[in-house]
């Protein structure tokens, strides 16, 4: 009888150590992340070509914050698919994205408008994830 409450005791310290292991893994560094998005601000606020860094740069650190808080997918895409809600606007999100993806891939001249709504929407997606 001892022996089963033994057993019983240590497999329900175990269950317990294991949620708190999961939730510390979930949480993000944010110091880290602020660091990153002053770096980010500074881009927003330099020339043309540092403005479309800024959104690139924006996408990757939202990339990275996705990924470390267990949002599933082989690609940005993906894990903005699976995020759904978690990151707030998610249409924003979505737009900068595709911005992201164009001054990656394309010749695009954005406005100074859309590069402002790009980093906002990061901005707000990596304070829903608690990274800001």
């Amino acid at each position: 009888m001892a022996e089963l409450i033994a057993i019983l005791i240590g497999s329900v310290v175990l269950l317990i150590l294991l949620q708190l292991a999961q939730r510390a893994a979930g949480r993000l560094n944010r110091d880290y992340y602020q660091k990153k998005w002053r770096e980010i601000k500074v881009l927003e606020q330099s020339s043309a070509a540092a403005q479309r860094l800024a959104v690139i740069e924006g996408d990757k650190v939202l990339d990275k914050a996705m990924k470390e808080s267990g949002i599933k997918g082989a690609t940005t895409g993906d894990r903005l698919k699976s995020a759904g809600s978690r990151l707030g606007d998610i249409g924003a999100v979505w737009t900068a994205h595709k911005l992201r993806n164009r001054l990656v891939h394309e010749e695009s001249k954005p406005k100074p408008r859309d590069i402002r709504q790009a980093i906002k929407a990061y901005q707000n997606a990596l304070k829903k994830l608690g990274a800001l």
